[in-house]
């Protein structure tokens, strides 16, 4: 009686028999197939024996005729090399620890597996922890200072507390739909500090990206690729910095990886309900950020072709659940973004985006954008990114390693997985250039995970000679030592990388960006709210004039003006104009701070009020005009 499962040669694990590749180790099986038959078929050729019958002369065999190839052969040839070629380089054994790629779905009817399955939810819990301790740790500190974008977005969100109802777009900053408005507003009304507030949702998704990407990554590949992606992720500089201003792009990059992990889940166990949920959040995300257009129209059109082409994946309700749902609850976002707001004449005029269609110079991009995993990203103004590359040091050599693997086993579907996302997550950095740490982060995730599977790789090669490199037949002390420097290895990498970010994250929140972030003004709003009501600001800056969204956020109960002033014989002269019997304060800010004395002598019974920073820098200067 024929069996009714097989098993792969390579790793060993049970694979049902149409299945062309194995699903744990991406062996091709059809080839090993063919090379096994062959072999069989030779060694009956040469093992039996047709004596020819007694008293019968030997008879002469015809010579064999040489008959052209056809196309149908040379076809088949060729198909054959092109197999035997795909399995290089041969698959290592790793240790199985480590090495095996785990369905959860299978892990939770295995019990070899479940302390292995525990050990893994400690890591991610672990890790997840402290990545949210880096993401939320001085929230609301005023270093480096308050965005003007958080400003802008927080009057918006106070219309909601009012009781206003805003749309589901907003001409905040240039324009941006309203979600996390509305899911911000209800933390204003429990919390004092709005600045925390408003960051508190960013920091809990930009969190919340660390466990589902490991979640993500590990249902397709093995404990190291998911973990080296999620620490990755975890301390990246970019996603630590995105993660504490208060704006709405890691809650839509959030939900893109909810609803894709959700849509694995629902496929894996075959639950229609859990598609659907999943196509929500998907659609939920149009809804969030205007960058989530592409990642949209891309999960949507995958997610059909899969259902209508793939041999395994045909005709899944689950898939054509998750398109139908998302593509409804996200249509009408995409519908006014496209056609009403008319977003490509919007990227032309602010970003800077052309808007004609040109394939020479999306490549030139394309190859500038994949060149940021070594070349550093242009710093940008809006949110004072460094200007750094993703990986640094040896890891750029590793990501060059996985990404060599992934080509060399493009046939495996999960490598697949990889090009095709790093081409998605690089095409809103391809088409809109600047703002490259914003744009960028998907791209940066599978960067990352090409990373993961260099480090996979190295591990296995240096684990499968361990014991040819000292000489020992003692299995059990290989293993052990395998283990063991596994992790120390993975401990030195998490350490060094916790360390680095944090360096990071340390400098962002420095002096360095303070232009960016206005951290002179934002001290200045947090000393001027404690004023009374009834006091006149007369604002001076070189950055702009009143009313000023910052302080209208900070101090809203004082009436901010725009200060005056003259030139006379090619000298700035300031004109304020204060009420003899109002209160008044004059704010001096940059160039306008060396007024002060000409100021102080029209008013001599102001009181001069001027702050330094801890490099003994004038931040600003405050002159009070006290009512008689």
């Amino acid at each position: 009686m024929p069996l009714s499962i097989r098993f792969c040669p390579t790793c060993g694990l049970a694979v049902e028999p149409h299945y062309k590749f194995c699903v744990d180790c991406g062996t091709n099986l059809v080839s090993v197939d063919d090379r096994l038959s062959r072999r069989e078929q030779f060694i009956a050729t040469t093992t039996s024996v047709d004596p020819e019958p007694s008293g019968t002369p030997l008879q002469r065999k015809p010579e064999p005729t040489v008959k052209p190839v056809s196309a149908n052969q040379f076809v088949a040839r060729f198909a054959q090399f092109w197999d035997r070629l795909q399995e290089w380089p041969p698959v290592i054994q790793p240790p199985q620890f480590f090495s095996t790629p785990r369905n959860f779905n299978v892990l939770s009817r295995q019990f070899n597996f479940s302390i292995g399955l525990l050990l893994e939810i400690l890591v991610v819990v672990i890790l997840t922890a402290i990545a949210g301790w880096m993401r939320t740790s001085g929230l609301a500190d005023l270093s480096p200072g308050i965005n003007i974008d958080e400003s802008t977005y927080a009057a918006e969100i106070h219309r909601i507390v009012d009781g206003e109802w805003i749309g589901k777009f907003s001409g905040a900053s240039l324009g941006v739909p309203t979600l996390q408005f509305y899911v911000t507003a209800p933390l204003f009304m429990l919390f004092d500090s709005e600045l925390w507030a408003i960051r508190l949702v960013s920091a809990v998704a930009g969190t919340m990206i660390v466990p589902f990407t490991f979640i993500l990554i590990r249902r397709f590949f093995p404990f190291t690729v998911a973990f080296v992606t999620a620490v990755l992720a975890a301390f990246s500089i970019y996603l630590m910095l995105e993660s504490r201003i208060g704006w709405p792009l890691m809650l839509a990059i959030f939900e893109l990886l909810a609803a894709l992990t959700l849509l694995v889940f629902s496929i894996d166990r075959r639950m229609p309900w859990l598609a659907i949920i999943a196509g929500v959040v998907l659609g939920a995300g149009m809804y969030t950020h205007q960058v989530f257009l592409p990642y949209w129209a891309s999960c949507i059109g995958i997610a059909t072709i899969v259902a209508l082409f793939h041999p395994k994946l045909r005709h899944r309700r689950e898939l054509y659940l998750f398109a139908v749902v998302g593509f409804l609850t996200g249509i009408n976002m995409a519908w006014f973004l496209l056609f009403q707001f008319d977003f490509v004449a919007d990227l032309e005029n602010h970003y800077g985006a052309p808007a004609t269609i040109d394939f020479v110079r999306w490549a030139r991009r394309a190859w500038e954008v994949f060149m940021f995993f070594r070349s550093p990203i242009s710093a940008d103004f809006t949110d004072a990114a460094p200007s750094a590359p993703i990986l640094t040091g040896v890891l750029q050599v590793l990501f060059i390693v996985g990404l060599a693997v992934s080509a060399l086993r493009i046939r495996d579907y999960r490598y697949q997985i990889l090009v095709i996302g790093l081409l998605i997550g690089m095409s809103p950095t391809v088409l809109v250039p600047g703002s490259e740490a914003r744009r960028f982060v998907i791209g940066m995730l599978f960067m990352f995970a090409f990373t993961g599977v260099g480090i996979n790789t190295l591990l296995q090669l240096i684990g499968s000679q361990l014991g040819s490199l000292f000489s020992t037949s003692n299995t059990r002390g290989i293993a052990v030592a395998r283990n063991i420097g596994f992790l120390v290895a993975i401990s030195v990498f998490v350490a060094t990388t916790a360390i680095s970010g944090y360096q990071r994250l340390d400098q962002w929140r420095s002096q360095d960006a303070r232009w960016t972030f206005n951290y002179d003004l934002t001290r200045l709003a947090e000393y001027i709210k404690n004023f009374d009501d009834g006091y006149t600001v007369h604002f001076y800056s070189d950055r702009g004039g009143a009313p000023h969204p910052i302080i209208d956020w900070v101090a809203p109960h004082l009436v901010i003006v725009d200060g005056k002033e003259e030139r006379v014989d090619g000298q700035r002269v300031l004109r304020v104009d204060a009420g003899e019997n109002d209160p008044a304060a004059i704010a001096l800010l940059e160039s306008y701070m060396e007024h002060a004395t000409e100021l102080q002598e029209i008013y001599p019974d102001a009181t001069l009020i001027e702050l330094r920073d801890e490099n003994d820098r004038d931040t600003w200067k405050l002159l009070v005009i006290r009512a008689p």
